[in-house]
């Protein structure tokens, strides 16, 4: 570009110095070559540009040079893997973190005795889904439009992970004792991790089974068997079961509408159905103003137990699967004696204290990545390459991108053609300017 007025001087030049019509076609020609030369320039610098970012991204990670380690992961696929697990560890802590909370709520159990259990829960539920309502407002999230499939599936969560596994859990207490209660409920772990990779059409890992089965022994070691009539251990199952259904409705609603999301409608759907179910088995007598104890048992319970502990553990459920973050429900037992030993609620057992090993020991051998697990969440060689991915390695690796398309003026259509290198080109405009100060 800079060039267009040397070319117009020599052309003028060689005009008037009588070097006729060739002098003046062969300086038209030089400009129109200099000047092609200068327009490649920019497509050349950019094609380069652009073929470097690609190789730095396909190819090793050191910007392409085919010094690789020979792995074939870019320097972008290892960041996003980097960045995959660090989300994994926090949703794993996260999940673990809601089921401790669960565990606490035994303690605040005593003080909310006397006040009707289901009137108690809907004001639970409908604290929570005020917070949760307010926290998807706060962060703007984009409009989401429901279909019918998702309404239904948000109110089959509500009425039996929320609203059914209460009433499940109150009527069970009256036929059954708590320990056998908890034994039937802390089976969640291994349901979970048969049912939810049979709904996603793949094989249960036999890792994930053999720790569920482990953590549900060690809940039933802390909880202890307990005693109960045929009716106690069906109710039970009944809760069992809402408690399976309160993870695997969620799931198909997860990529969706995200945990906040999940959460806040679930609750809010869930308040009508608990107050409803408490008018017509507690009688209108049970509507009546908490203490000031109840009180803050019930902010606790909505706060904590119910709004915190739904964000973690849904969460969870997307981060690394129900099968997986279904191992963390056996820190509830764990979380409940913490509380009592920190409260001093009663005394802690051996028996407690075994069963909470049991359960950390069968959590860690369920989250702990085997080897083959490690290199799935490797990428592989692109099809066709070998198995080194890496130019020095044992194969090829994934092709190189075609080079930048130009258009060449013989034929009239796109080519992929490389661009001239810079000290080519640069030796032609050095060319084309000794010619026109010849001239």
């Amino acid at each position: 570009m800079s060039h267009q007025p040397l070319d117009g001087a020599a052309v003028q030049r060689s005009g008037d110095h009588g070097g006729g019509d060739g002098a003046v076609q062969r300086s038209s020609a030089q400009g129109a070559v200099e000047r092609s030369a200068d327009h490649g320039n920019g497509v050349a610098q950019r094609s380069s540009a652009h073929s470097a970012v690609q190789r730095s991204s396909v190819h090793g990670g050191d910007g392409g040079d085919g010094d690789g380690d020979g792995d074939g992961d870019g320097v972008v696929q290892r960041s996003g893997i980097l960045n995959r697990a660090a989300a994994q560890r926090l949703a794993i802590i996260g999940g673990g973190v809601a089921m401790l909370l669960v565990g606490t709520s035994t303690a605040v159990a005593a003080t909310i005795a006397d006040y009707p259990v289901l009137i108690g829960q809907s004001i639970r539920f409908a604290l929570a889904a005020v917070i949760l309502l307010a926290v998807v407002r706060a962060q703007r999230l984009p409009r989401v439009r429901l279909t019918v499939r998702d309404v239904l599936l948000l109110v089959a969560l509500a009425a039996t992970g929320l609203a059914g596994f209460n009433l499940f859990l109150i009527e069970a207490t009256r036929h059954a004792s708590p320990a056998m209660i908890g034994s039937v409920v802390g089976a969640v772990p291994v349901a979970l991790a048969l049912l939810a990779p049979v709904l996603q059409r793949r094989k249960p890992s036999r890792r994930t089974v053999i720790a569920a089965m482990v953590v549900a022994g060690g809940t039933a070691v802390a909880a202890g068997l307990g005693s109960g009539s045929v009716a106690g251990l069906l109710l039970a199952i009944g809760a069992l079961g809402c408690e399976v259904l309160f993870s695997l409705l969620a799931i198909p609603l997860l990529p969706k509408l995200g945990p906040t999301r999940v959460s806040a409608y679930a609750a809010t759907l869930a308040v009508p159905m608990l107050l409803v179910a408490g008018l017509g088995l507690e009688g209108a007598d049970a509507l009546r103003m908490p203490t000031l104890a109840e009180g803050a048992a019930y902010v606790y319970l909505g706060v904590l137990v119910t709004a915190v502990a739904f964000l973690l553990w849904y969460n969870a459920l997307r981060r690394i699967g129900a099968d997986r973050s279904g191992l963390l429900a056996g820190l509830v037992p764990v979380g409940a004696l913490l509380t009592t030993a920190v409260l001093g609620i009663a005394p802690v057992t051996v028996a407690d204290i075994a069963g909470a090993v049991i359960v950390g020991a069968g959590i860690a051998f369920g989250l702990r990545k085997s080897g083959g697990r490690r290199d799935a969440d490797r990428p592989g060689p692109a099809p066709g390459g070998g198995a080194g991915g890496g130019r020095r390695g044992g194969g090829r690796g994934p092709a190189p991108p075609p080079p930048h398309p130009t258009q060449t003026p013989r034929r009239g259509r796109a080519r992929w053609v490389s661009p001239p290198p810079p000290f080519r080109r640069s030796c032609k405009v050095a060319r084309n300017l000794r010619i026109l100060r010849e001239s």
